[in-house]
């Protein structure tokens, strides 16, 4: 089955994507995400109506997001139609994706 949120999206933006990349570095944040640095814009893995960022996490991993530019209510909505977020190559609705996004402590 194909997920209906991972389809190429269309009417999206890159300013709008940004906003929504605050937002989820901050949700991210607040369940342990460390970052090293500033989210890398990484336009040539831009695809479908998302646009890359990688966030250097401290440890020195990175985590690739591709995030959609469309208005953040779309990402949050809990229907299978709510466009999905790439991190690290794999779709997630906006709940999931911000946890794949906190790498896991020893222990927990």
């Amino acid at each position: 089955m194909i997920n209906p949120g991972s389809r190429d999206l269309e009417d999206t933006s890159p300013s709008v994507a940004e906003e929504n990349l605050a937002a989820f570095v901050d949700a991210a944040t607040e369940l342990g995400l460390r970052l090293a640095d500033e989210p890398l814009r990484v336009a040539e893995a831009d695809r479908g109506g998302r646009y890359g960022w990688d966030l250097p996490l401290e440890g020195g991993t990175t985590v690739r997001v591709l995030m959609p530019g469309r208005p953040i209510a779309e990402l949050k909505d809990l229907s299978v139609q709510a466009p999905t977020i790439f991190v690290n190559g794999s779709a997630w609705w906006w709940n999931d994706a911000v946890n794949q996004a906190v790498p896991l402590e020893p222990g927990r």
